[in-house]
């Protein structure tokens, strides 16, 4: 299995969750830039769009992601360069952003999957823990899964579960 430490394999794929508010997805970046990633690596920032009828979904709001995300990713650009570590921006629908993640890490063969835990309490914390937990839960067999926030774990142990794969862990919570 490919690891974070200096034992990384050449052409790591690091699938980056992110969201378009800019504090928290850059928390993400940072990391996956300063910690995970080494020379060879690929970065993906991926936002997902949201929509139950993906056919019927506005090319503005299409637009103004890929916008989002691009403009995003340019803070990281001379850092990439110099890591030698390849950046790209992704935007794709789907009917949920846990499902997008798991999709898109199935389709680019992702061996980590980044993903944020909610910082703030309220709803969107309790989204961001139902995302990281499907994600545990679904993510393709090689993908580490890595969630990384400020917020400590929920205090009932069945709200985030633990899953195992051939005795090794598939996931890794970060707190920072």
């Amino acid at each position: 299995m490919d690891s974070i430490d200096g034992c990384a394999l050449s052409n790591t794929k690091i699938l980056v969750g992110v969201s378009l508010e800019a504090h928290w997805s850059n928390e993400l970046l940072s990391w996956a830039v300063g910690v995970a990633a080494h020379p060879n690596d690929i970065i993906v920032a991926l936002h997902v769009l949201v929509d139950k009828d993906e056919k019927k979904l506005e090319k503005n709001n299409l637009q103004r992601a890929k916008t989002s995300v691009i403009n995003m990713l340019a803070n990281y650009a001379k850092i990439c360069q110099s890591k030698q570590v390849q950046l790209e921006a992704k935007v794709r629908t789907s009917s949920s952003i846990s499902k997008g993640l798991i999709e898109e890490a199935l389709l680019i063969e992702a061996n980590f999957l980044l993903v944020g835990r909610g910082c703030s309490k309220n709803s969107s914390q309790r989204k961001s823990f139902e995302i990281t937990n499907y994600c545990f839960k679904h993510a393709p067999e090689g993908c580490l899964v890595i969630a990384i926030g400020r917020q400590g774990m929920p205090q009932n142990q069945t709200d985030l579960e633990c899953v195992t794969c051939e005795g090794c862990y598939r996931q890794v919570i970060i707190t920072l």
